[in-house]
């Protein structure tokens, strides 16, 4: 289902499309909803991210994490192929009331 069409549940935790990352951050601070994005860490320092400074919280990986591609056609995951970007990531947390604001996982 389309996400921009839809607003279903109390929380969202995902790995968007890089692409699609602002665009799908406004919408949940729009719509009010909690959330935890895998990002690159980079993008807590965009004009855009600036919406967040009041609920703001991360969980910065202590190593650079390993990702599993899913194949756009078939849908599958092949999860013997493990890539490391070249960039490190982030989980940015939104109104979760987490216990620290900055979390090492």
């Amino acid at each position: 289902e389309d996400f921009f069409e839809n607003d279903r549940g109390q929380l969202v935790c995902d790995n968007p499309p890089f692409g699609l990352k602002k665009k799908i951050i406004l919408k949940l601070v729009e719509r009010n909803k909690q959330f935890m994005l895998i990002v690159p860490i980079s993008t807590i320092a965009y004009n855009y991210a600036k919406v967040l400074k009041n609920h703001l919280q991360l969980l910065i990986f202590k190593s650079r994490p390993k990702y599993m591609k899913c194949d756009t056609k078939t849908g599958k995951i092949n999860f013997n192929d493990k890539k490391q970007p070249a960039f490190d990531s982030c989980v940015i947390c939104w109104k979760m009331n987490l216990k620290n604001d900055i979390n090492f996982i």
